[in-house]
């Protein structure tokens, strides 16, 4: 076996110091993606909710308030 003049370990070492090398970078990589852009499966429920809390806010602005399910009506 050759051994590498600057490290001095086998040369059929590094392809295994290169493959977890990348794979930790990858790994790396996927999780500040994911916590970057982890909102982004949200936006369309949360929008559709913030829509509706909005629509109950402004009805509630003219004096109406929507009976609440599993509460009696007053």
């Amino acid at each position: 076996m050759a051994r590498c003049p600057i490290c001095e370990m086998n040369a059929s070492a590094h392809w295994l110091r290169g493959f977890l090398i990348g794979l930790c970078v990858a790994l790396l990589i996927g999780f500040i993606g994911g916590q970057l852009f982890h909102g982004w499966q949200y936006d369309g429920p949360l929008k559709a909710e913030i829509g509706k809390l909005e629509d109950r806010n402004s009805e509630l602005r003219k004096g109406f308030v929507p009976v609440q399910p599993g509460r009696p009506g007053r």
